[in-house]
């Protein structure tokens, strides 16, 4: 079960002003800001991530039983049993591709949320490596289909905070890879040390698979470092252990 709280902005304790505040008095405002989200027990924005027992994380009585059910279901079929639109999203991508790139054609501005072809075409405050190329995952073994930015667009560190890539992958299905920046998103995030494995390159990492025969299956891999928080799904009609498998492996190809 998949248990995180993220923290992306301090906008529920904002001080407004009726003028500017100096630099001192700002200082000031964001540590009464921070308190009160320490207080809350809640991670402080940028701060990365807070590994915690699930019963920590102030979840209902519904969410923890709904967590339970789709953990014992993970462990029986291999998945937990949800009707989501994802997969179907991500397996019809490449006409939303070509719709996007002709509706878009000619639109350079930076902060459009529209879906570029290239990383290359987006400003982002931070280095966005994609999918391996070329022989890393076997010739012919992966179409890219573009790229759209996430997160907010940050014209004082460089850009947009987040980025994902879209792609189909030969043997797996169709994927989407995201990437939100720590630094330029202050971003923090929360999660239930009982889901926690470190299957990608030694670092925490949660595994989810969810989905039915009737909409398909969506294979997720979340994985957390202290620069950025990564985001691997990939979507296929069907469910199999093979597949998982292959989506954790090209989860670490990614990372390295």
């Amino acid at each position: 079960m998949k248990t995180k709280i993220l923290a992306l902005s301090l906008a529920s304790f904002t001080v407004f002003a009726a003028q500017q505040l100096t630099p001192e008095q700002e200082k000031v405002e964001e540590q009464k800001r921070m308190k009160a989200l320490s207080d809350l027990g809640l991670p402080l924005p940028g701060s990365g991530i807070k590994i915690v027992p699930r019963s920590a994380l102030g979840l209902s009585e519904s969410q923890l039983q709904k967590g339970a059910k789709s953990e014992e279901e993970m462990k029986v079929l291999g998945y937990a049993v949800v009707d989501t639109n994802r997969p179907q999203e991500l397996l019809n991508f490449h006409n939303y591709s070509k719709t996007q790139f002709k509706l878009y054609a000619g639109n350079n501005r930076e902060t459009s949320t529209h879906l570029r072809q290239h990383i290359e075409d987006l400003k982002l405050a931070f280095k966005f490596k994609g999918v391996p190329e070329g022989n890393a995952l076997g010739a012919g073994n992966i179409t890219l289909l573009g790229v759209a930015p996430q997160g907010g667009f940050h014209e004082d560190k460089g850009g947009w905070s987040g980025a994902a890539q879209y792609f189909d992958v030969k043997n797996i299905g169709s994927c989407s890879y995201g990437v939100m920046n720590v630094a330029a998103s202050n971003t923090a995030a929360e999660l239930a040390m009982e889901d926690v494995t470190y299957i990608v390159s030694n670092k925490p990492t949660i595994l989810t698979v969810e989905g039915n025969k009737a909409s398909g299956f969506l294979y997720k891999v979340d994985w957390y470092d202290e620069n950025n928080f990564h985001e691997l799904e990939c979507a296929n009609i069907k469910y199999s252990s093979e597949i998982n498998n292959a989506v954790i492996q090209l989860a670490n190809k990614i990372d390295r």
